[in-house]
């Protein structure tokens, strides 16, 4: 369960990261059936030390909390990481994620506004037989609008002004094809997938 959170495909209840610390605090409370827990387990943790003292009683030592109410510590714990807007994984760790457990990166969106959006699955320089030189680089590309896969070349020269990489994602200004039915990357720019949504 943990992976299938992890790869978004219970997104419809909340984000994977907010899915993903519920399920850790399930965890953390024995999957429901804890019935106490050491004040020194929380110590460090205001919010959730404040969330267990409305739903259980403080042991005469002072050091345990007794009599969990686990299905209200849960729901209270959900209620304040919704209010508090917990962000996604970026698009770095959700392509992380998908070659780890999938073994391939999907991210198709189906907008038309991100046709033009690449991410480069591998790049590979051409190298000139004649001259032991490489003239270009092949970049192997999935649309993440449409999730076509497509390979583009693009010039030496273009490529060492803005090199890629795998898992950069790119914006295709202009592709050309040539007579031969290859196509050119010809103008893009590299997208910060770190804020790209």
């Amino acid at each position: 369960m943990d992976i299938l959170v992890r790869l978004g495909f219970f997104n419809e209840f909340g984000n994977s990261r907010l899915l993903n610390g519920l399920v850790e605090y399930f965890n953390f409370f024995k999957q429901g059936s804890a019935k106490q827990i050491g004040v020194d387990k929380i110590k460090d943790n205001q919010i959730l030390d404040n969330i267990i003292k409305r739903h259980s009683r403080l042991s005469p030592s002072g050091k345990t909390y007794m009599d969990l109410n686990v299905k209200a510590i849960l729901n209270d714990i959900e209620e304040w990481m919704k209010c508090n807007n917990v962000r996604d994984y970026s698009i770095k760790e959700k392509i992380d994620a998908q070659k780890e457990y999938l073994g391939f990166v999907h991210l198709t969106t189906g907008k038309e506004e991100d046709k033009r959006k690449l991410l480069v699955l591998d790049v590979k320089p051409l190298v000139s037989q004649k001259y032991n030189k490489i003239w270009a680089y092949a970049i192997d590309e999935i649309s993440i609008g449409s999730g076509k896969k497509n390979r583009l070349t693009i010039w030496a020269n273009k490529f060492e002004r803005k090199p890629l990489q795998s898992n950069d994602i790119l914006y295709a200004y202009k592709v050309e094809k040539n007579d031969k039915g290859y196509w050119y990357l010809q103008d893009y720019d590299i997208i910060d997938i770190e804020i790209f949504e």
